[in-house]
């Protein structure tokens, strides 16, 4: 048994938990809501200041002051819950942390500095896709199974584990490779009793509305021939925008006034026309693949466009990002139905052959 523990220390430094894009959502979620608040107060109110004309407490200081308290939670207390409320209190302390960029980067701590929602976008992009890369980069190790069971575990002494929790947890043992503690730790799971399921909490009935609803949305019969419309429509502002550009009157003056950020929105133009052509080509051939291209499309204005385009209008590329949003998931779900009726039609024809076969 020692053995076997001395090389499950050997395999991994750092632990990962199998539930971390579960915080991480409701982090991101809890730091961009409180980034629009806050804006939207302060544009409301007329950029009101806690202070007087010798002091000005800025919002940074509360955001590192919800930071501490989400970091003292997870040092003092354990649990599920403390887990869960620290992403949502330190991500409310990230947001309005971050909101306040401007002033860190400027001599004259200009809160308005144009590049600002430039920059907390990329950050918000950058931490989300670190933290998802770390996550899925590679398999999950044995030691990590086995640690992993044993958090969920800690739901035993206050009698709140559930049967999907005691499923999950034997699942986590299955894959930990074995050995006398593994077994121990089966027979224990085997022998509690289960608590009755819980009922989710706020954030959770909202967003399971929410997903409901617009799966029930993507599921009526006109809604993808919907989007194949707006696919043009959007190629077609991707066109008139480089096209414009290029063929305007003193195209070589107009040229030498665009900087990068221009440049760069119209790269990025150009690359999204470009998928969506090829998704057109290739919606004959396959429908799947064709709606993988458009996907890129999306992700490319997502993740190039957007950027350079709120570093020039904020307001614009609000607008603009809500649709991008909105076409992603609603490509993800047609790709998601495209997949399972691919699916479907390779089961029915294997069964036709073999039926034939036989």
């Amino acid at each position: 048994m020692q053995k076997n523990l001395d090389s499950r220390r050997r395999q991994h430094h750092f632990i990962r938990n199998m539930r971390a894009m579960v915080y991480m959502e409701a982090f991101m979620v809890a730091a961009v809501a409180t980034i629009v608040v806050i804006r939207l107060f302060l544009l409301l109110t007329g950029y009101p200041q806690i202070g007087n004309s010798q002091l000005h407490v800025a919002h940074v200081l509360f955001g590192g002051m919800f930071m501490m308290v989400a970091l003292m939670t997870m040092l003092i207390f354990l649990g599920r819950k403390t887990r869960s409320s620290s992403a949502v209190v330190g991500g409310i302390g990230f947001g309005l942390f971050i909101d306040e960029v401007g002033k860190f980067l400027t001599k004259d701590n200009n809160y308005f500095f144009q590049p600002s929602i430039a920059i907390i976008y990329v950050t918000f992009m950058v931490i989300f896709l670190v933290v998802r890369h770390i996550i899925t980069s590679y398999r999950f190790s044995e030691s990590e199974y086995l640690t992993n069971a044993i958090y969920d575990m800690e739901q035993i002494p206050k009698g709140e584990f559930t049967k999907d929790e005691k499923e999950q947890t034997l699942f986590f043992l299955s894959h930990s490779g074995g050995g006398a503690l593994v077994e121990e730790l089966g027979r224990i799971v085997h022998k509690v009793e289960t608590a009755p399921p819980r009922g989710p909490g706020f954030y959770e009935r909202w967003k399971n509305k929410l997903f409901s609803w617009y799966r029930e949305i993507t599921l009526k019969r006109w809604f993808r021939p919907f989007i194949l419309i707006l696919l043009p429509v959007q190629l077609l502002v991707d066109i008139i925008i480089v096209v414009t550009l290029f063929l305007s009157e003193g195209v070589t003056a107009e040229l030498g006034r665009l900087n990068f950020s221009d440049w760069a929105i119209v790269a990025s133009n150009a690359a999204s026309a470009f998928y969506i052509i090829w998704g057109i080509y290739l919606f004959r051939r396959s429908r799947l693949e064709a709606f993988g291209m458009f996907e890129r499309s999306i992700l490319v204005d997502i993740f190039i466009g957007q950027f350079f385009l709120f570093y020039k209008d904020q307001m614009s590329a609000l607008s603009g990002f809500s649709f991008d949003l909105f076409m992603l998931f609603a490509l993800r779900f047609i790709i998601e139905r495209e997949s399972h009726e691919l699916y479907e039609k390779d089961i029915g024809t294997a069964g036709g052959t073999a039926g034939g076969t036989a």
